[in-house]
């Protein structure tokens, strides 16, 4: 029984239970989320506004990949964009939006739903939750969402601060 049967089994005797696929870097998986029927899977990476599950997904996933060479915000951006983009979605990266350049936008075209994610380099540890403020209100003060809005049926919007091999996550609702 592989994940995405287990997944359709759940959904149809508990469809309130929520059913994440946790994933890592592997060409292989990718190929075969995009080749399977996902309609089992409430959750693949950031769907579910659950910036706790989120940051400990891209937690898990930085600590199987990256190495320590690999610690600069263009990298944490470009390793944002991958994640999605493996998996299948449409992903725009460094374009205009609002009054300014978002860093990674997500469309899950089919699900209707659409994620914006403002990356941030922490020089510490402890500077993880401001430097997530920090991207959050920079995605609010220069709109990056505002051409979005009434055009998803959800919009999230991340503010994802990175240190070494770890991350925090915060959200805001649109």
């Amino acid at each position: 029984l592989d994940v995405f049967s287990f997944a359709k089994i759940v959904k149809e005797r508990h469809a309130q239970i929520p059913v994440a696929l946790l994933t890592s870097f592997s060409k292989d998986i990718y190929r075969r989320i995009e080749e399977q029927d996902r309609s089992g899977l409430d959750y693949i990476f950031g769907w579910h506004g659950n910036t706790d599950l989120l940051t400990q997904e891209m937690n898990a996933l930085l600590r199987m990949t990256i190495s320590y060479h690999d610690y600069k915000e263009d990298f944490y951006h470009a390793f944002l964009a991958g994640i999605f983009a493996g998996a299948g979605y449409v992903v725009e990266s460094n374009r205009e939006h609002g009054e300014g350049r978002s860093d990674v936008i997500v469309y899950d075209l089919h699900g209707g739903r659409m994620a914006i994610f403002e990356a941030k380099y922490s020089k510490t540890l402890k500077k993880l939750s401001d430097d997530c403020d920090n991207a959050l209100r920079q995605i609010d003060e220069l709109m990056y969402a505002k051409e979005f809005e009434g055009n998803y049926d959800e919009l999230f919007c991340y503010g994802i601060s990175f240190f070494k091999k770890r991350c925090m996550v915060k959200g805001i609702g649109k």
